[in-house]
């Protein structure tokens, strides 16, 4: 398939769904998507691409699919990249929002919706730190998606809510001597966003949120 017929089929699928209005609308106002909006989109993609092509749609299918996601709305490729799409779907690695979406719908449909459990604290240090441990933490793909969209949101809001939902695993680099070095390189919005600040205790070697 070729860019503009990825373009087009795309377009038709959202177009199609009743939500698909506003991520036209919202694209057309501010040339980028938020969070919600993208898994919104995301998610009608992926419905259409398993119901067309069973649970497991061919690689050639999600390269289609990405392709016309950056080509229908251009303001969402990444300059950084070699084709520009690869944050949606990289053939190489099975990675990108639509392989992580993906995944999750095979798990679910095998397993059931998975429940998460949050770890048990017992002498964790008060104040932030401990508010930030009830939130919520990713982990497997949706810990890779949230890599990724940190990696290309603009949304301050939306990097701030990534960096909580993954603190559980920073604290584990900290702690760790040999993996501690690559921790901005694994969350490198804490060098771009002015408010977010790179801090250490001198207790616990912790990065915490402003």
């Amino acid at each position: 398939m070729d860019r503009e017929q990825a373009r087009r089929m795309v377009e038709a699928v959202l177009k199609a769904n009743t939500k698909g209005e506003e991520i036209f609308m919202e694209y057309d106002k501010t040339k980028t998507l938020t969070d919600a909006k993208r898994k919104q989109m995301v998610n009608i993609l992926v419905g259409d691409m398993i119901e067309m092509h069973g649970r497991m749609p061919p690689s050639s299918t999600r390269t289609s699919y990405a392709l016309g996601i950056v080509t229908l709305f251009p303001y969402l490729q990444d300059p950084y990249s070699d084709t520009g799409y690869e944050h949606y779907y990289d053939p190489v690695g099975n990675t990108g929002y639509l392989a992580w979406r993906i995944k999750t719908i095979q798990r679910n449909l095998s397993v059931g919706t998975p429940s998460h459990s949050r770890p048990s604290y017992q002498e964790s240090p008060k104040s932030r730190r401990e508010a930030l441990l009830h939130v919520e933490q990713l982990f497997g793909d949706e810990y890779r998606e949230a890599l990724s969209t940190m990696r290309h949101s603009t949304d301050e809001s939306v990097v701030k809510e990534k960096m909580r939902e993954t603190f559980q695993h920073r604290q584990k680099l900290v702690h760790d001597t040999d993996a501690s070095v690559s921790v901005l390189d694994e969350f490198p919005r804490f060098l771009d966003i002015p408010r977010l600040r790179f801090l250490t205790s001198r207790r616990s070697q912790s990065y915490y949120l402003p």
